[in-house]
C-alpha cells in the first residue's frame, strides 16, 4: 500500500494560475485508494485544470496523532479490533462537530456542488433480507428515537419501492426495495439536503445532484456517478453505450465549469438551477431539474435527529 503520495495531472505544456481540483478518495478511511482506474484525473486535466489526488494511511494507522500509538509495533496495531471507522473529533483536525460549524458559520466554502445517487444504500445492506413481518422492526431499528419509524411505515408500506437490482448474492425480501429507498435516505441523502440547507441559509452557491443512471457497472449505487464526472468510462468501455458517455461529456463539463468558476453551467449545458429545498438535477437518461426523491422522508429524518438530541 502506497501513502502520502500525491498524483498530479495537468494540462500540457507550461500552465500558470490554473485552478485545482484536489480529489480524497473514500472507502470508511479503511480502504480505498486514488490509483483505481475510475478516480483518475486525464481527462479533467486537458480541459484547463490541474487534478491532484491523495493517497493516506488508512486503518489503524492513519490514528498516528499520539507518541502510545508511535511505539507500538505495526505487527501489534495490525490486530486491534476496532474499525477506525470514523473522524475523531480532536479539537484540532476537527475542533466540533461539523454541523455545529455550519450553524456558526465557520465554514470556508464559498460554493458548493454536492449530490447523491438513487440506490446508495443498497450495496450496504445486500446480507439482509426485509420481509413484510420484518419491516417495521427494521424501522425501528433505523430511528430508535421520536416518531420517525412510525411516520415512515404509514408513508412508506413495504412494498410501496420495489426493489429495481440487486447483486446476485442480495438476500431479498418483500419489503427490501422500500427498505432500501429510506436507509439509502437516511444514509446518504439526508446529510447532503442538510448541507446544502446550511449553504443556501449563508446565502452561497448551491448545486444539488441525484444521479439515477443504470448501466451494467457501478449502477446508481454508491460512488456509481464518479466515473461518469471524472471522464473514465472509456477505461471500461464495454460497459456502457452511447448514453453513458454522453451523461460523462455533460458532467465533466459541469464539474470543471465549477471547479473554475463556482458555477457548474455553461453554454450547451441543461440549466442547473442554484438549490432551493425540494429540487435537483437529475443526472440519468434525461438530465434535467426535478423533485427530489427523498423530499417526503427529510422531515421524518428530522424529526428522528431532534429526538435523538
Amino acid at each position: 500500500m502506497f501513502s502520502l503520495y500525491l498524483n498530479v495531472f495537468k494540462p500540457a505544456g507550461d500552465i500558470s494560475d490554473v485552478p485545482v481540483l484536489v480529489f480524497i478518495h473514500g472507502g470508511s478511511l479503511t480502504t480505498g485508494q486514488s490509483s483505481f482506474s475510475e478516480y483518475r484525473g486525464e481527462d479533467l486535466a486537458k480541459q484547463g485544470i490541474v487534478f491532484v489526488s491523495i493517497t493516506y494511511r488508512l486503518g489503524v494507522f492513519g490514528y498516528y496523532a499520539n507518541e502510545q500509538l508511535r511505539e507500538i509495533p505495526a505487527e501489534q496495531l495490525v490486530k486491534t479490533q476496532h474499525e477506525n471507522s470514523a473522524m475523531t473529533v480532536d479539537g484540532y483536525a476537527i475542533a466540533e462537530q461539523p454541523y455545529l460549524t455550519y450553524e456558526k458559520g465557520n465554514n470556508n466554502e464559498t460554493a458548493l456542488l454536492n449530490g447523491f445517487n438513487a440506490h446508495e444504500a443498497d450495496v450496504f445492506n445486500f446480507m439482509q433480507k426485509v420481509e413484510q413481518a420484518d419491516y417495521a422492526e427494521a424501522l425501528q431499528k433505523l430511528f430508535p428515537a421520536g416518531n420517525a419509524a412510525d411516520e415512515a411505515l404509514k408513508q412508506f408500506p413495504y412494498d410501496s419501492k420495489q426493489q429495481e437490482y440487486a447483486l446476485a448474492v442480495d438476500m431479498g425480501g418483500e419489503a427490501k426495495g422500500t427498505y432500501n429507498y429510506v436507509l439509502s435516505g437516511a444514509w446518504f441523502a439526508y446529510s447532503h439536503y442538510r448541507w446544502s440547507e446550511y449553504m443556501a441559509g449563508q446565502e452561497k452557491p448551491v448545486y444539488l445532484y441525484c444521479f439515477t443512471k443504470n448501466n451494467r457497472s457501478l449502477r446508481a449505487y454508491h460512488g456509481g456517478e464518479m466515473p461518469y464526472a471524472y471522464g473514465n468510462l472509456w477505461r471500461h468501455a464495454w460497459l456502457y453505450d452511447e448514453s453513458d458517455m454522453a451523461l460523462s461529456e455533460t458532467m465533466q463539463h459541469y464539474w470543471v465549469n465549477f471547479v473554475k468558476s463556482g458555477n457548474p453551467n455553461g453554454e450547451g449545458l441543461p440549466a442547473w438551477e442554484q438549490y432551493s429545498r425540494g429540487k435537483v438535477l437529475e443526472l440519468g437518461e434525461n438530465v434535467a431539474m426535478s423533485q427530489d426523491m427523498y423530499n417526503d422522508l427529510y422531515p421524518m429524518i428530522d424529526d428522528y435527529q431532534n429526538a435523538a438530541e
